[in-house]
């Protein structure tokens, strides 16, 4: 990484907090501590230049999260992960996305410190969209479709074809999903 991309990137952060709301500043940090989480790494701005340099995904929720309202300014150095897809009315702080090549999110809503893999499909049957609860995995390969509702603490597994709602706390696979495993709440 070169010290003029990152000099670029401080100076995009530093000009463009004062026109964001709390709000997305808020859903931003979120994001970014559930990543500095999964890195095992202290939350600090220049840990932020870091990811938002390093890593395609990163860039494309903080973009998701401006919807687009100052994303040309990073955006000259700095692209989005091309074949992610993001959609959704509503999505909580916390959001994962690791490798998220050719996945597309489309939910009604997404709870809190959701994790996403690649080629993830969350998408509408019908014109009706997912809704999907706190704590969630959806591993590589899932698809989420329809109007059904996941659960708080579900992991869906690789290559799962959710058509059904789902409780909380339990782990489902296969096609259809079925669930294979429950856990105890605490």
């Amino acid at each position: 990484m070169t010290l003029i991309k990152k000099t670029y990137c401080w100076l995009c952060l530093l000009v463009t907090r004062p026109f964001i709301s709390d709000k997305e500043y808020n859903l931003i940090r979120d994001d970014f501590n559930a990543v500095c989480r999964l890195r095992d790494v202290e939350p600090s701005l220049s840990q932020f230049v870091n990811e938002f340099v390093k890593f395609k995904e990163f860039r494309s929720v903080v973009y998701y999260r401006l919807r687009n309202r100052f994303r040309l300014l990073p955006s000259l150095f700095f692209k989005g992960q091309t074949a992610l897809f993001i959609f959704s009315e509503q999505i909580e702080g916390g959001m994962i996305i690791e490798h998220g090549f050719s996945t597309v999110i489309n939910a009604k809503s997404i709870g809190r410190n959701l994790t996403i893999y690649q080629q993830v499909t969350i998408g509408c049957s019908k014109g009706a969209t997912p809704v999907i609860g706190d704590d969630c995995t959806i591993c590589c390969g899932a698809k989420v479709i329809g109007g059904i509702r996941i659960g708080n603490n579900v992991v869906v597994g690789a290559g799962a074809v959710v058509v059904r709602d789902v409780p909380d706390n339990v782990t489902v696979v296969g096609n259809p999903a079925r669930i294979i495993k429950r856990r105890e709440t605490q």
